[in-house]
């Protein structure tokens, strides 16, 4: 049986009576093991330290082939246990792993990252104070919003199942990214109704994430695309993804059949059940201009024609955007049912709207 955790005194690489080294191994194998950082020992059973928020485990398979196997009820209430970045251990229980393989354990109490600037993030436990100057210290509340209705509104509580915008703004002293945890109790699951159009929904408290295509929606397929789209802290840039993670926000297009006007979505931590989205049209178009719109940001606009698109959403061939952010000063999109950045269409013309609070530069480059 190999054992990793914390104690006090500990350290990350081999303390003597506390951990235990791995035996030498047979001439012709090399054992699974925990390996340290910097000497590189193999151990049986390793403890790090209690002063941190985060730790970090690596595993060295050698020449083996199995699986690790361990009990997700006994695992401590701190924080995350994730395997190689995808592997919530709180969901599953098994592991299997090839020879020459490195296996990464990441532990942290600190569930919740905040970069400097606009952050879309959802929190994934019921905070034990819900107001928002008690959830997020470090911001001023002022500046946290979410969006219902077709508009921002400022945010006074934090619930199960929204995403917000948070504007970071760090002092000279303050850390950047902040990583922090919030005391509360974990949700594994939710359900909320969301009207259509754009939506901000949250996640649950599934680190490896939770595929859009597990997500239940009545009446049934109302996610477009099965696609969400997520803000990325470090270059402010939108991103999109089929799954969603544990304290992360995403903007979501409900677009549910006639006659319904909204959408019943329920997120269960299923950890890394479902499948794919379809690809949708694979065939390229005839032609496309990337149009390039440079202002207090910069965006790029695709446009072309395919004899088989629609005025309307492609799958395979456009991509949509989500709302600009609270109180920007630079937008740039296409005009439609839906705003979009790309859009390829059988014919037709294509309006593109531009707000900006300076003057925007415009150049294109096609084929």
């Amino acid at each position: 049986m190999y054992a990793f955790g914390a104690f006090v005194g500990g350290t990350p690489e081999y303390d003597a009576g506390l951990d235990i080294l791995l035996p030498p191994p047979p001439p012709t194998e090399t054992p699974i093991s925990f390996i340290t950082p910097l000497a590189g020992t193999a151990l049986k059973e390793d403890y790090q330290g209690l002063d941190t928020d985060n730790w970090n485990w690596t595993m060295w398979t050698g020449s083996q082939t199995g699986c690790i196997h361990w009990d997700p009820d006994a695992l401590p209430a701190l924080g995350s246990f994730v395997i190689n970045g995808t592997i919530d251990m709180r969901g599953e229980d098994t592991y299997c792993f090839g020879p020459g393989e490195v296996i990464e354990i990441n532990v942290t109490r600190r569930i919740m990252t905040l970069y400097s600037g606009w952050n879309l993030v959802s929190v994934p436990v019921i905070p034990d104070d819900p107001a928002i100057a008690a959830v997020f210290p470090m911001i001023n509340p002022l500046n946290a919003w979410v969006y219902a209705g077709g508009a921002y509104a400022n945010a006074a509580v934090v619930q199960p199942g929204r995403a917000y915008f948070l504007l970071y703004t760090p002092g000279p002293e303050d850390p950047d990214p902040v990583r922090f945890t919030i005391p509360g109790t974990p949700i594994t699951n939710y359900t909320r109704t969301v009207g259509e159009g754009w939506a901000l929904i949250g996640g649950v408290y599934d680190f490896g994430g939770v595929p859009v295509t597990s997500i239940a929606t009545v009446p049934s397929g109302a996610i477009l695309d099965d696609i969400v789209y997520y803000l990325d802290g470090e270059t402010g840039a939108y991103m999109f993804d089929d799954k969603v993670v544990a304290g992360v926000g995403y903007w979501a297009f409900i677009d549910p059949p006639s006659p319904f006007t909204s959408a019943q979505i329920t997120v269960n931590a299923t950890y890394r059940m479902g499948a794919k989205a379809s690809v949708g049209i694979t065939e390229k178009p005839d032609w496309t201009l990337d149009m390039f719109f440079e202002g207090p940001s910069t965006r790029t606009i695709t446009i072309g024609e395919l004899d088989i698109a629609t005025s309307g959403f492609d799958r395979g061939l456009d991509m949509p955007i989500p709302p600009a952010l609270p109180n920007a000063t630079f937008d740039v999109y296409i005009e439609g049912n839906m705003r979009m950045v790309k859009d390829i269409r059988a014919n037709g013309e294509w309006t593109i709207v531009v707000n900006s609070t300076e003057p925007v530069e415009v150049s294109w480059v096609g084929d």
